[in-house]
C-alpha cells in the first residue's frame, strides 16, 4: 500500500479522534508527533486511531506504533505511516 493512501486515512482518522474527543485538531503535517502534539491524545485516543484506520484502509492494524520499539521515543506521522507501509508490505510477500 502507498504511503499517500495511509496517510491520508490517518490524517482523517486523527482529525475524528480529536473532534469525538471535542479536542481542537491542528494541521497534521508528516512532522506532528501525536502522543505530544495533539491535546488530550493519550493511549485511549491511540486505540481509536488504530481501529478508524484500520476501518478506513480495509484491514485490521494491530498495536498501531506512536512509540519506537527501539528506544521508546514519540513517532511522528511520518515515522508512523512508513512503520505501517512496511508491515502491510511485509505481509503481502507472506
Amino acid at each position: 500500500m502507498d504511503a499517500d493512501t495511509i496517510r491520508n486515512a490517518f490524517k482523517v482518522a486523527l482529525q475524528e479522534v480529536q473532534s469525538a474527543s471535542n479536542f481542537a485538531c491542528p494541521e497534521i503535517t508528516d512532522s506532528l508527533i501525536p502522543l505530544r502534539d495533539l491535546q488530550g491524545f493519550d493511549s485511549l485516543s491511540a486505540v481509536d486511531a488504530e481501529v478508524r484506520l484500520s476501518q478506513r484502509l480495509g484491514f485490521e492494524i494491530v498495536d498501531l506504533p506512536f512509540k519506537s520499539q527501539q528506544d521508546g521515543h514519540e513517532l511522528s506521522i511520518s515515522e508512523i505511516i512508513s512503520l505501517v507501509q512496511d508491515r502491510t508490505n511485509r505481509e503481502k510477500v507472506s
